[in-house]
């Protein structure tokens, strides 16, 4: 019968066509499979979330046409503007379309999902009392009291043995619970796992659409009527938008396919339980006339009572009341349900934003009071979790919302990914982003006649670069605190521009209260649990009926799943009981041996455990009590470390002088210092010491000489340009402020691949890269201080390297994973930069031929394996040369070090220029001064001049003294050793002292930041801007002791170790800063101040802002010439 139908469905559809077609002539858009299909059933049967229409959007642009079944023209848009037109302005015009609203009244009944026009009206204005904003945070207590309920949960199956949980059914559990309550007074029991038809009947109409399901929980359906996409029930559908409604409504009563059955059966189950949730509250219809009690003020209560309009036309019949509850139940814990799973996912995906959440958390949990009230959730919501979980769910739910801040999970994982109207008025619907017509004119406008149907694609537009920016497809938080560096021009959807929850008068009536319980859930399971993916899982976005689910790639036939690997106490018990055994080996340990340095004074620690190296780690601002303690103390000063260590902080010119150069050999960064920078870049020469530090030296340094690095300065200009047009560009779009250190990092990145390897990134113009991701997450390696963690960083320095090694690889931190990755892809890509300039040889020990190059990996041209065919790297002897790891290896260092810190001393150096307009005027008139002089580009000699003059002052030395971008370096002699010290310093008894014994194992902090600041060295004004101290030549710096490598500033470190590329970024900052000085000034927006914050290294971020992460807003103005 079911064919019948079908066939005669057919029949009337050609016929109409034949007749009338709706075409969309002059819109691009991809080819169909036939007149029948078009491409709805290939779109229908996607796995993965937007594989067709991203790519369709990228080719056609942001509104395109695509063939629909029966030889239909569909429209797709995520236009904004076409957008606002369709669900703000002209809403009545664009209902939804048959098909939808079959489906929603046969699921929900005719409830304010199924209304249109004054139905809606009517409908909207009785709910709107159950949602306001005091109404929901009453509830509030009840939702920190199932946080706690589905904590405890966790808790007992992590206890019983079970270390993964799919999060899925447990987030829809709570959520069916916390709905109950709220909006009924109804305990449904779903955490204790009481049997509800309720939910069996919702859940049977998800599980049946998976396609080729064998699950149990399927087990009464009839599996040869599943939801799976198949060729009849696609064109069924699509008949329905071209058919009378009553024929959609006989078809469901005599003919019903597998959805109509299950919609109906859900619809049926949720009804019955509406009369007893009515029965039970008192509120037939017979009995409106009753005030709720002050007991009743769940939403069933509050609707009853907004529905006692004097004028019945403005009030619910009883059967529409029922439906709204049918509605609640769906959406109320359903479309939460994924809400949530899709928060943890994402925070699981990105643990230094889940930390970020967390601090916040234990900030507000610190001020005490027994729970969390309305206004401390309002200020969660201002902070990370807002940035982070209201994104998700706001994109994930309907459309939300007041805060900015929690948008990005939502944004990325919209649970509607798509909104169908149909037009009902021939229209002209505008267009914002223009697109190329067949005949490649431009086209701004779509002419629509009534009855076309128009696909609003919301996943699309909720990554479109532009109205998100260029990393629209990443996960970024902190777009959201800048919404200057967003396209608002066009408003769409209810907050924020998201269209998550829909918009308009159409628009998700219920996103606050789903808002106020995602906040309370999350904050409540984020107080008990760390969240990690387990290794090798990897979570699609699926779209199952008609929302999005995640899926496990490989495993889509067993349906939505999200296994997350919870940790209680943000601690893995694992680790937890490795810090207890290894305290107690680090405590035997320094019972029988202590350094400690009994005539130096110093500040008192916090107990025997953590010293002061807990209370470091709390400083506001990189200095805020090493200053305080040079002050008391002198230079040089002891401070007590973790397990009763002692450790010696110098500042003293001539024991950095002693340390780095004249006793280097002897004095080689500390164990858990080597430890990391191998985990961080290999063995290269960051890594090495003493005679395979000379090796790699020997070998990398033609690559840095003077002669070379001149040659690269072409290649600088011509990426300063295209910084400068591309800056140019964005502050034509938008306000001139913006944050500067993105474009600087994508700038200096894509100078170390052409200037070091030949390879072009692309990174300005975001040419996708799979080292791009990896380098996010090193950048964002962020660490929250706790007196655990704090003992766990200190404990691998009293282990042998075989223990941590162990530890790094069976249970590894979160750090060490990020640091894995990122060594596993630079090490990807050096292979492939070496074979492309032929430096990989056959097994018969014959490379390709290269083309001469100037890139520093040409001079370099590494030995491999197999043959010795290099230059640089060419020796008499084996021993001499670089094996192809460490060569590797010095690759994955130019990569990070080569681009990451020149690009933040750049931003530093454009924060003091901003800060101080006449030096930035200064530096501006000298470079104007050298380019009327040159009657053109600048040369190296121009450069040279500019480096001795205001511009040298004022980079190489001032903003390079008060920023270093590596604060302190970490050494510890291998042999009994006496320091001798420039300024002697008071001991403990009032004695002086002018030198210092150190035993073998002694660890020593170099602190650079205060030897910049030392006023003994710089002068009085030592703490301040001045870059004439340069020339003047009574500084004591200029006589006293060698301690750096240039201007005896100690910010590229010094001796033998010191950076040897330090020549190379000086002059690339040189030319990146007078290429942007000479289009653009540069200033600071008003109320805000910039402040040093430690990271992996020392980096700008905005006072009172610190939640937004490294961040650098400048005001960027044209030069007008």
């Amino acid at each position: 019968m079911l064919n019948t139908v079908i066939v005669a469905s057919l029949l009337f559809i050609a016929f109409a066509y034949l007749l009338q077609r709706k075409r969309l002539d002059g819109i691009r858009g991809p080819k169909g499979e036939g007149y029948l299909l078009g491409v709805e059933h290939k779109l229908q049967s996607e796995r993965e979330l937007g594989k067709l229409t991203f790519q369709w959007t990228r080719e056609y642009g942001t509104t395109y046409q695509i063939p629909g079944c029966f030889g239909e023209a569909i429209l797709v848009t995520c236009d904004p503007r076409a957008i606002h037109h369709i669900i703000h302005e002209h809403v009545v015009r664009y209902p939804a379309s048959k098909d939808t609203k079959k489906f929603y009244e046969l699921l929900f009944g005719r409830g304010v999902l199924w209304a249109d026009g004054d139905v809606h009206k009517r409908h909207r204005r009785v709910l709107s009392p159950a949602f306001s904003v005091n109404h929901m945070k009453s509830f509030i207590p009840l939702f920190q009291q199932y946080a706690e309920k589905l904590s405890e949960k966790w808790t007992e199956q992590l206890q019983g043995g079970s270390h993964i949980i799919d999060v899925v059914p447990w987030c829809h559990k709570v959520t069916l619970d916390i709905i109950g309550e709220t909006s009924f007074s109804y305990q449904f029991g779903a955490l204790e796992n009481i049997p509800n038809e309720l939910t069996e009947a919702l859940h049977a109409i998800e599980w049946a659409s998976v396609p080729h399901s064998c699950d149990t929980r399927l087990t009464n359906l009839d599996r040869n009527l599943g939801l799976a996409p198949s060729i009849p029930t696609t064109l069924l559908q699509a008949a329905i938008r071209h058919l009378p409604r009553s024929f959609g409504q006989f078809q469901a009563k005599y003919f019903p396919v597998d959805v109509d059955r299950l919609s109906m059966r859900y619809l049926e189950v949720s009804s019955r339980k509406a009369n007893e949730f009515m029965r039970r509250s008192d509120t037939l219809s017979g009995h409106s006339g009753a005030e709720p009690t002050s007991g009743e003020r769940d939403i069933l209560s509050v609707l009853v009572k907004a529905n006692q309009a004097e004028d019945p036309k403005k009030r619910l019949a009883e059967h529409e009341v029922t439906s709204q509850i049918s509605t609640l139940v769906q959406a109320g814990h359903h479309t939460t349900g994924y809400s949530l799973a899709w928060i943890l996912y994402e925070l699981s995906q990105h643990p230094a934003d889940q930390q970020k959440v967390y601090h916040d958390i234990m900030k507000i949990r610190a001020r005490g009071g027994a729970g969390f009230t309305a206004e401390d959730y309002d200020e969660l919501a201002d902070g990370w979790l807002g940035a982070c979980v209201k994104v998700r769910w706001f994109l994930a739910h309907y459309n939300i919302t007041d805060e900015v801040n929690v948008q990005e999970a939502l944004r990325l994982h919209p649970i509607l990914p798509q909104l169908r109207r149909t037009a009902s008025y021939r229209d002209i619907l505008p267009l914002h982003y223009p697109i190329c017509s067949y005949s490649g004119a431009d086209v701004n406008c779509a002419q629509i006649v009534p009855g076309q149907t128009v696909i609003i694609d919301v996943a699309m537009y909720n990554r479109l670069e532009s109205v998100w920016g260029s990393d629209a497809n990443k996960w970024s938080p902190g777009r959201f605190f800048e919404p200057a560096s967003l396209d608002s021009t066009v408003s769409v959807g209810m907050v924020s521009s998201l269209l998550t929850f829909s918009g308009g008068s159409k628009g998700c009536l219920g996103w606050r209260f789903a808002l106020m319980e995602l906040h309370a859930l999350i904050a409540g399971l984020l107080e008990q649990f760390q969240f990690e993916l387990p290794q090798g899982v990897d979570i699609r976005d699926g779209v199952m009926v008609v929302i999005t689910t995640p899926n496990v790639a490989g495993r889509e036939e067993e349906g939505p799943m999200l296994p997350l690997f919870p940790t209680t106490a943000h601690i893995n018990t694992i680790s937890t009981r490795a810090v207890i055994a290894l305290t107690c080996v680090a405590v035997v340990y320094f019972a029988n041996v202590r350094r400690r340095l009994d005539e130096l004074r110093g500040p008192q620690g916090d107990g025997y455990l953590l010293g002061v190296e807990y209370r470091l780690t709390l400083e506001e601002q990189i200095g805020d009590l090493t200053f305080q303690w040079a002050e008391e103390f002198g230079p040089t000063y002891k401070i007590p470390g973790c397990f009763g260590e002692t450790i010696l902080v110098t500042a003293d010119p001539r024991a950095i002088h002693h340390v780095l150069q004249e006793r280097v050999l002897n004095y080689p960064p500390t164990k858990d210092r080597r430890r990391f920078l191998e985990k961080f870049f290999g063995r290269g020469i960051v890594w090495a010491v003493a005679e395979d530090h000379k090796r790699h030296r020997r070998v990398l340094s033609p690559a840095f000489s003077t002669g070379h690095i001149q040659g690269f300065i072409p290649l600088f200009r011509r990426h300063v340009s295209h910084l400068a047009d591309m800056l140019y560009a964005e502050v034509q779009k938008q306000a001139p402020s913006l944050d500067i250190i993105p474009w600087l990092n994508k700038s200096t990145l894509d100078i170390i691949g052409e200037s070091a390897f030949n390879h072009d990134f692309g990174s300005l113009v975001n040419t996708p890269s799979k080292l791009a991701p990896v380098l996010h997450d090193v950048d964002n390696i962020s660490v929250q201080p706790s007196p655990i963690g704090t003992l766990v960083q200190a404990l691998p320095r009293y282990l042998p390297d075989s223990v941590c090694y162990i530890q790094a690889k069976y249970f590894p931190t979160k750090m060490d994973r990020v640091l894995a990755e990122y060594i596993r892809v630079s090490t990807e890509l050096a292979r492939e930069f070496m074979q492309t300039t032929g430096l990989l040889v056959d097994e018969h020990g014959v490379s390709k031929p290269y083309l001469p190059e100037k890139d520093v990996l040409s001079i370099l041209e590494p030995v491999v394996t197999l043959a010795e065919t290099d230059r640089a790297n060419k020796a008499e002897s084996p021993n001499k040369r670089l094996a192809e790891h460490e060569v590797l290896a010095q690759i994955s260092t130019l990569i990070q070090a080569g681009h990451h810190t020149t690009a933040f001393t750049l931003a530093w150096v454009l924060c003091e220029l901003s800060r101080h307009s006449l030096d930035q005027q200064k530096v501006y008139e000298e470079i104007q001064c050298l380019r009327d002089k040159r009657h053109g580009d600048l040369i190296a000699e121009d450069y040279d001049e500019l480096s001795e003059g205001w511009l040298g002052a004022c980079v190489k030395q001032e903003a390079l003294r008060l920023h270093p971008i590596v604060h302190q370096l970490l050494r510890s002699p291998d042999v009994a050793d006496t320091i001798p010290l420039q300024i002697p310093i008071e001991s403990a008894t009032g004695g002086n002292i002018p030198r210092l014994q150190v035993l073998p194992g002694q660890r020593i902090v170099i602190d650079i930041t205060m030897y910049n600041r030392l006023k003994v060295v710089w002068g009085d004004d030592a703490d301040t801007w001045n870059p004439s101290r340069f020339f003047r030549h009574s500084l004591t710096s200029s006589h006293a002791v060698t301690v750096g490598m240039t201007s005896n500033l100690l910010s590229f470190s010094g001796g033998s170790k010191g950076c040897i590329g330090w020549r190379f970024a000086l002059m690339e900052i040189y030319v990146l800063l007078a290429g942007l000085l000479d289009r653009f000034q540069f200033g600071l927006p008003s109320g805000v101040e910039i402040k040093d914050f430690m990271t992996v290294i020392c980096v700008p971020v905005i006072i009172g802002k610190e939640e937004m992460g490294t961040t650098l807003p400048l005001i960027v103005e044209p030069r007008t010439k």
